[in-house]
């Protein structure tokens, strides 16, 4: 077992072996109960997050209910948020100082920062392309715009959001949506490759952003300087990141769900699936599905009993979930 730590921080590259602490998980099959009429939730290319009540919201960009789905926390459909884009490739829930929640979205083809009250009121919205200084600008215009893929708040409500299909910056704003200055990107030292989804890690003492930087394979951690503070490498695709007490939970695009535990040790490798066939792909079809085993996670989230929901890149659309 090969440790490193790295200011505060203890990553284990290579450790694959489970603790007496680890935590235990089963596939819950046939989890989710599609809208009525529907086999399965429609063309998904997006995220998932759970509210503070327990009902859990779905981004789905085809299909006949698009937009984003609400379900109870049993899986019952409950209606749409309405108004939400259909293009919500990465959102948070996230309880701001005010003490009311908010959805916090990337609009992928609207190159738009939004924020929802989950009732339905747009109460913030954010044209990436305008906000930003002109040199970055031009560099995006060059990559054929903004392609906005996740965002992270932090608790004092400034907001993160990843360019990650495009420069893989990360641009910061205050919470009224003022541009405050852009980390991050292409360029060393960070050499992000798709800087995809981000979070706030607040697990040790003070808090940190969380890249996926998916082409590389790795997580980086950051702080709000902009300063690489830690990394951990050897997954597989990571696409999006959950926190529940002192477990990350990281989708794997190339088919798996890793957990690791307060120290960043691996303690659960969830729907490993090995057939290169059915992962990193949205074309697998229903029928194919294998119960126990994920296709192409791409966004996740914990419940708020520490269960793990998954939904997956998928043209028919796909949601699991692993029960502690």
């Amino acid at each position: 077992m090969k440790e490193v730590l790295l200011t505060g921080f203890l990553l284990c590259f290579s450790c694959h072996t489970h603790s007496e602490s680890t935590p235990d998980y089963q596939h819950h099959a046939d989890f989710i109960t599609p809208p009525p009429g529907q086999q399965t939730i429609g063309d998904g290319h997006g995220d998932i997050a759970v509210s503070a009540n327990g009902d859990i919201y779905i981004s789905v960009q085809g299909g006949a209910k698009p937009r984003v789905q609400i379900y109870t926390a049993d899986g019952s459909y409950k209606g749409n948020l309405e108004g939400a884009a259909s293009d919500f490739h990465g959102f948070r829930i996230h309880r701001d100082t005010d003490g009311v929640e908010y959805l916090y979205g990337t609009e992928l083809e609207g190159e738009r920062l939004v924020k929802w009250s989950l009732d339905g009121e747009l109460v913030l919205a954010i044209n990436i392309d305008d906000e930003v200084p002109s040199n970055l600008q031009k560099r995006r215009r060059l990559l054929k715009g903004v392609r906005v893929t996740g965002v992270a708040i932090s608790r004092d409500d400034r907001i993160f959001v990843t360019d990650g299909y495009a420069t893989s910056l990360i641009h910061e704003f205050d919470q009224q949506g003022n541009y405050l200055t852009s980390l991050g990107g292409k360029n060393a030292p960070w050499n992000f490759s798709t800087a995809h989804k981000i979070i706030i890690d607040g697990r040790n003492d003070s808090e940190n952003l969380l890249v996926t930087d998916r082409e590389n394979n790795r997580l980086v951690w950051l702080d709000f300087k902009g300063n690489i503070v830690a990394t951990h490498d050897r997954l597989r695709r990571p696409s999006a990141l959950s926190i529940h007490n002192n477990l990350l939970a990281i989708a794997e695009l190339h088919g798996r769900v890793t957990v690791l535990d307060a120290t960043n040790k691996i303690v659960a490798e969830l729907g490993t699936n090995d057939n290169r066939k059915q992962i990193s792909t949205p074309k697998v079809r229903p029928k194919d599905w294998e119960i126990g085993k994920v296709t192409s996670p791409h966004g996740i989230s914990f419940d708020n009993d520490g269960n793990i929901l998954v939904t997956e890149w998928n043209k028919w659309g796909r949601v699991l979930k692993f029960k502690r």
